[in-house]
């Protein structure tokens, strides 16, 4: 039974940090050529990925923009995109 009967704002709930792991999953691409590795604290969530996105600047990703990956066990296809707002430095190897 939830604590309150009614919906929580920022202002009301407590944070607390926690301490995570960083899932590292492979997209294979759907022309098959390779996969796209994506790192998320979430991995139960990618069922409802709707696409890929990567920073326009990250020149390892160039390549990629425009094509389509299979999200990993359903193998539902979605599309792989641009945004300037995508951290380039989150989910990198050290």
């Amino acid at each position: 039974m939830p604590a309150l009967p009614h919906a929580a704002s920022d202002e009301e709930a407590e944070h607390h940090e926690t301490q995570g792991n960083l899932h590292h999953i492979n997209y294979p691409l759907e022309d098959g050529s390779g996969f796209v590795t994506v790192a998320t604290t979430r991995p139960e969530t990618m069922f409802g990925d709707i696409g890929l996105v990567f920073n326009p600047k990250d020149g390892r990703y160039k390549s990629l923009k425009g094509k389509r990956v299979k999200i990993p066990l359903s193998r539902v296809v979605i599309p792989i995109a641009t945004d300037d707002a995508v951290d380039q430095a989150f989910g990198r190897e050290c």
